[in-house]
């Protein structure tokens, strides 16, 4: 296997699982051997996007003896499609125990070119473990500033427990270049300079309305408009990877899996993940209240139409994140002008304090040191205004 590329986002709503799809689809169509691991193991949507319903899926490789071969299933491009399970809690931790069969059977995807993970959205002791086994991580951002936040803060995570495979910043739903390749810049100035890693870009995927569409109509875009601005895009993407992967050691699909179940249940990095996700429900708090306050639909009961309302859910939302582009742009360029400050230098004195001086670095282990990972900007963010 050439590589192993993990798919990354600091939030949900960026069109993480959209761009793992097609760009596994993309890397196909030029020539190689994918296998693409829906490794959003509690709210899988490889299979919503292909309009499939997968009868066995990764649930049943750890908990009902299944083998990877019927699991595993056929999707467009000639592309190995490992499905997740959606709504099933005990995906969401890594178990020891039950990932020790499984590793071995991943032994056969040697014979794969790439395998391509997309994994979980947010911040959580799996998602970074599915992250840091990989080769490569791509980290998509979208311009809303929450976006360009969280998704410094999964470089971070990455940055501060010494990862030291490739990152690479992905661009998504831009209405313009010039504005993805100024966001890029700012997260790429602020990476080098505060935590001394470098992050790549690949090529931006720009607004394209022929994504909406084939969302809707659960079909990839990269065959439902193959002639679409997206689909240039993502077969840059792919080419770009390709390079990068060029001369590389081969990966082993077994050691990748095996280091994903050391690293999920690394007991420090476990608890600092635990602290950050408390000060998030925190900061969330006021939000939710608000929401209840305006009284908010419950959430559907399981059963009959249960499916026809996640799909509703799935549609609407995407139709909000990209009704909310425009309102979002001034907010953007302001945003984009306080990270240009923070890049230039000004308020240096401020991210120290945070706790993100050199020296603190080098003294702290690893996994401790994620537990900053929000500090930087919230810091910066708070003094300065939002």
């Amino acid at each position: 296997m050439k590589r192993i590329i993990a798919i990354a986002s600091g939030k949900g709503g960026v069109g993480k699982t959209c761009v793992s799809l097609n760009l596994s689809l993309a890397l196909s169509e030029l020539g190689a051997k994918v296998c693409l691991l829906d490794a959003d193991l509690g709210l899988a949507n490889i299979n919503i996007l292909l309009g499939f319903q997968p009868q066995l899926t990764f649930y049943d490789m750890l908990h009902n003896g299944k083998s990877l071969d019927e699991v595993m299933f056929d999707g467009p491009s000639d592309v190995k499609i490992i499905p997740g399970g959606s709504g099933i809690q005990e995906l969401t931790t890594v178990d020891e125990s039950r990932y020790g069969a499984v590793i071995e059977h991943f032994r056969k995807l040697d014979e794969r070119d790439y395998l391509v993970v997309d994994t979980s959205a947010g911040i959580a002791a799996a998602n970074i473990a599915y992250a840091m086994a990989a080769e490569m991580v791509v980290v998509i951002f979208s311009p809303e500033p929450t976006s360009l936040t969280d998704g410094f803060a999964m470089i971070k995570i990455l940055a501060n427990n010494r990862y030291n495979g490739k990152i690479l910043a992905l661009p998504n739903m831009f209405k313009s270049q010039t504005m993805a390749q100024k966001s890029f810049m700012k997260i790429s100035a602020t990476a080098r300079k505060f935590l001394a890693v470098d992050v790549s870009q690949l090529p931006p995927i720009g607004y394209d309305k022929v994504v909406t569409d084939a969302v809707i109509n659960q079909k990839p875009f990269v065959k439902s408009a193959p002639d679409s601005a997206a689909s240039a895009s993502v077969r840059k993407v792919a080419k770009k990877l390709m390079s990068l992967s060029d001369g590389s050691q081969p990966s082993d699909p077994s050691d990748y899996l095996r280091n994903v179940v050391r690293l999920a249940n690394d007991p420090a990095l476990v608890n600092i993940v635990d602290k950050v996700n408390t000060k998030l429900a925190k900061h969330s708090q006021t939000s939710v209240a608000g929401s209840s306050a305006k009284g908010a639909a419950p959430p559907p009961s399981t059963g009959e139409g249960f499916d026809n309302a996640i799909m509703k859910t799935i549609l609407e939302t995407q139709r909000a994140v990209l009704a909310a582009f425009e309102k979002n742009m001034k907010m953007t360029e302001i945003f984009m002008e306080k990270i240009q400050d923070l890049s230039n230098g000004k308020n240096s004195s401020t991210i120290e304090t945070a706790g993100d001086k050199s020296s603190d670095k080098k003294d702290e282990p690893s996994s401790r040191r994620v537990e900053t990972v929000f500090l930087d900007f919230e810091a910066y963010l708070d003094k300065n205004g939002k």
